[in-house]
């Protein structure tokens, strides 16, 4: 077991360091004192089990983002919600461009959104699209996630006409701003899924799930969560 310190100038080093091991991570504190985050990691072999076509994926991903703020993001998976918080409202005090500003606006908006605090989410998403949409020039596509985000929130509070309309808005725009094949795409198709299956419109849900499906195995390693989720969704509402 080994300890692991963390500031926001270091996180990029320590990503290039690590690349070659897989590690668990046990706890994950932060010292006032110093200004950094602690992470208590193990090293495991659990990571040699997972196919090279999703690690490969997984190192693109972070070498195309902000890994400040992934970080952040990978505290909420984690479940750490309180810390995923407190980690973005510190990055918020180190004077962020205006991009990152608003996408730590949108991850207090997912954390909020993951601990059903609604109320809370929508206000964050709604700040993380104004930053987005009125940049110069806009920043669309993030633009496009935020409102995904939206209608998330609204199908969770199954306000699903609500939810569809900002889900709509969102395919619009990713489709007039990315490639035509894109897992964002199909995120969203399989979000508009969920809310006409709960609708009762089984063979309309059904299209969208097939379409994500689609999608996701052309854009996306064969063993990548997405892939399972959309299958077990085309099985499940067979």
């Amino acid at each position: 077991m080994s300890l692991l310190c963390c500031s926001f100038r270091f996180i990029r080093q320590i990503r290039s360091s690590v690349s070659g091991a897989a590690f668990e991570i046990n706890e994950v504190t932060y010292n006032t004192v110093d200004e950094v985050w602690l992470l208590l990691l193990t090293a495991t072999d659990k990571g040699a089990e997972l196919a090279m076509g999703y690690i490969e994926f997984q190192k693109k991903r972070m070498a195309e983002s902000n890994i400040v703020l992934m970080f952040g993001h990978l505290l909420a998976d984690m479940g750490e919600y309180g810390k995923s918080q407190e980690y973005f409202e510190r990055v918020l005090q180190k004077n962020p461009n205006d991009e990152e500003v608003a996408c730590i606006y949108y991850n207090i908006g997912r954390i909020h959104r993951l601990k059903g605090e609604y109320e809370h989410a929508l206000l964050y998403y709604e700040r993380a699209y104004q930053r987005h949409i009125t940049a110069k020039p806009p920043r669309l596509v993030s633009a496009a996630k935020t409102l995904n985000g939206i209608g998330v929130v609204y199908s969770e509070k199954k306000e699903h006409e609500q939810a569809l309309q900002y889900l709509t808005k969102a395919l619009k725009m990713y489709r007039k701003n990315l490639q035509k094949k894109h897992a964002d795409i199909a995120g969203t198709l399989n979000n508009m899924g969920d809310i006409y299956y709960d609708k009762g419109l089984y063979d309309k849900a059904l299209n969208y799930f097939k379409e994500a499906n689609k999608m996701n195995e052309r854009v996306l390693p064969r063993d990548h969560p997405s892939i399972g989720l959309t299958l077990n969704n085309i099985i499940y509402h067979t």
